[in-house]
């Protein structure tokens, strides 16, 4: 034989030796349960309304293993769990499928076990219908007013980032705010719903819903009725802000040329000349 043929031959021989004794670091591990699958892992439901989540159990390698799968609600008056029904049979015997039902607001988990694992999947049951259930100072305030939201059911606020938007998408001007209670001027607007952006639901965190309000909020006249002249102009010295204060209101603008309504021109003194703003216009 050829030496360089032979040479060869012994190289090869001598890999595949070393190549027969590599195992494999996960070959102990196979079979072996290690893992609990659930798609979904969180559920978001309203009220009345079901939905399925699919169960694995998992090997080292993510290969789903056969066995026996439970699943149960902690909170059964919140949500329920039961094997789904109606669902094609897994020929494999490795998946399991689960239904989920949500009965009254609140939070619940599916609580999954098999082959010795447990795991469980979060169930959020919102409100239906999926309105702000809170409080409303008036559904017919006068532009330029303070409407006061109260969240008085199942909702909150986040004082960080609610917003309060009227008819016509104009945005309300927020003077306080905290969890429990919003105060907003009124803007000029049309008829709606409020659309309250920054609500809470406190069993669901780290989570903040826009939601409509149950009311539809219709703004009637101004709340600065008379502004139009001096004589009728509402005084506005309870609401002066203090030395180094602030203080917010909405007013009405006018053409600039209004000076006849000025107390100047009536009484004969001063100057004619006008401001473009109401309620203190010369």
């Amino acid at each position: 034989m050829n030496s360089r043929v032979s040479v060869r031959l012994c190289a090869l021989a001598a890999a595949l030796v070393v190549g027969a004794c590599k195992s494999d670091p996960t070959a102990d591990l196979a079979g072996q349960p290690q893992t609990v699958f659930i798609n979904p892992g969180t559920l978001f439901l309203n009220e009345g309304d079901s939905a399925t989540v699919t169960v694995k159990i998992l090997d080292e390698a993510g290969t789903p293993l056969q066995g026996q799968v439970q699943a149960v609600s902690t909170a059964p008056t919140i949500a329920s769990v039961a094997l789904a029904t109606g669902v094609q049979p897994d020929p494999t015997r490795t998946t399991s499928v689960f239904r989920i039902t949500a009965l009254l607001r609140g939070p619940a988990y599916a609580r999954v076990t098999g082959l010795g694992l447990a795991d469980s999947a979060r169930i959020n049951v919102l409100p239906a219908p999926f309105v702000f259930d809170g409080t409303l100072s008036s559904a017919t305030p006068k532009g330029g007013d303070t409407l006061t939201l109260s969240a008085s059911g199942a909702f909150r606020f986040d004082p960080t980032a609610d917003t309060v938007t009227f008819g016509g998408g104009v945005a309300g001007t927020m003077i306080a705010n905290s969890a429990t209670q919003i105060k907003v001027l009124v803007p000029f607007s049309s008829a709606d719903s409020l659309h309250i952006a920054g609500t809470l639901l406190p069993y669901v965190p780290g989570k903040t819903f826009t939601v409509p309000s149950s009311q539809v909020v219709t703004q009637t006249g101004e709340f600065w009725a008379g502004d139009s002249s001096w004589q009728t102009a509402p005084n506005i010295t309870p609401i002066l802000p203090a030395p180094g204060d602030t203080s917010r209101m909405i007013i009405g603008t006018t053409p600039a040329a209004n000076s006849a309504v000025c107390p100047e021109v009536a009484l004969g003194f001063g100057s004619t000349s006008s401001w473009s703003f109401r309620t203190i216009r010369c």
